[in-house]
């Protein structure tokens, strides 16, 4: 049929959830295109696997897709993007002694303040990337909150840790700031 644009609400090697404003019928296949950077897409074939009324305007149904056809190449990827937009994969690749906030900003590497400086961690990061990044770690609720305020506070665990986050808009652009705080109350003896 006819190409649509739409965001997705989750992706994942094994498929892809997304909104439309029409209804699909169980187990029918789609084309699916996906931006995973600013400049590359990837292409594969879905089968519709789950349809759920959301009438949110003027989204009326969140659907889900099992991939069923990727070439090697686009697969590899999906798996690359995926690690690169998963929080937890991000984090157990940093040292998180002594660190205090963690910055995701578009065009910068992730930036670390570790004891009053700050230090770069990794590649830099584009614009997609850290968008996703960042919207990934929001539910529904969040999400919407965040497309109407353009800010918003949430707090995510991570080993022992609390992630405080802080995210927002700047000059257009999805970036955070997040303070760790550490999730054991210290004892005093």
């Amino acid at each position: 049929g006819t190409p649509v644009a739409t965001n997705t609400f989750d992706i994942s090697a094994r498929g892809i959830g997304f909104y439309a404003n029409k209804e699909f019928k169980l187990n029918s296949q789609v084309r699916i295109s996906a931006a995973i950077s600013n400049t590359e897409n990837i292409s594969f074939t879905a089968s519709v696997v789950r349809l759920q009324l959301y009438k949110s305007a003027p989204v009326e149904y969140l659907v889900g897709s099992e991939i069923k056809n990727i070439s090697d190449e686009n697969k590899e990827k999906l798996k690359l993007f995926l690690q690169e937009i998963n929080i937890y994969s991000l984090l157990d690749k940093i040292n998180l002694d002594h660190v205090m906030d963690i910055h995701f900003m578009a065009g910068y590497p992730i930036t670390l303040k570790k004891m009053g400086k700050l230090q770069t961690v990794g590649r830099v990061l584009d614009e997609y990337t850290i968008k996703n990044l960042l919207l990934n770690l929001l539910d529904d609720d969040g999400y919407a909150r965040f497309m109407k305020f353009k800010d918003i506070n949430f707090i995510i665990t991570y080993k022992e840790k609390r992630l405080r986050f802080n995210m927002h808009l700047q000059q257009g652009k999805v970036e955070a700031i997040c303070r760790i705080v550490n999730s054991k109350i210290p004892t005093t003896s």
